[in-house]
């Protein structure tokens, strides 16, 4: 009993985590997750990407030939915002630096992060590691 009540407290962990990366979901799998949301579908010239509105962040998932989810930026809409993922991160994620996390999960590793661009915009750059 004790053994299954601590598998899930680390699912449900997995699933707070990448509640909004969904590296390796496949585009209809994050579709059908988001009905609730502006979900818009793009083509790029190698990749589909969808693009997610939530509330705190918009987020950015880019698919594979196969359509896997290879690559998710997670772009907060406001200061405290960013400080939402900074804490969330740094509780819930192996803390790497100041600006990376790395998450563990079935034999994969996710890297996680934070990137500022050079208008001084701040985003969460999700990707498997080799």
């Amino acid at each position: 009993m004790k053994r299954y009540l601590i598998l899930l407290v680390l699912l449900a962990m997995a699933t707070s985590v990448f509640s909004q990366a969904r590296l390796g979901r496949s585009i209809f799998e994050i579709k059908s997750e988001y009905t609730e949301y502006s979900v818009t579908e793009q083509r790029l010239e190698n990749n589909d990407m969808l693009l997610i509105d939530l509330s705190r962040a918009y987020v950015k998932h880019v698919f594979d030939d196969q359509g896997d989810c290879i690559l998710s930026l997670i772009i907060p809409k406001d200061s405290p915002a960013v400080q939402f993922y900074v804490e969330k991160y740094n509780k819930e994620l192996v803390i790497i630096s100041p600006t990376e996390w790395r998450f563990y999960a079935g034999g994969s590793i996710a890297q996680v992060k934070l990137i500022t661009t050079d208008d001084r915009s701040i985003m969460f750059l999700w990707s498997f590691m080799e």
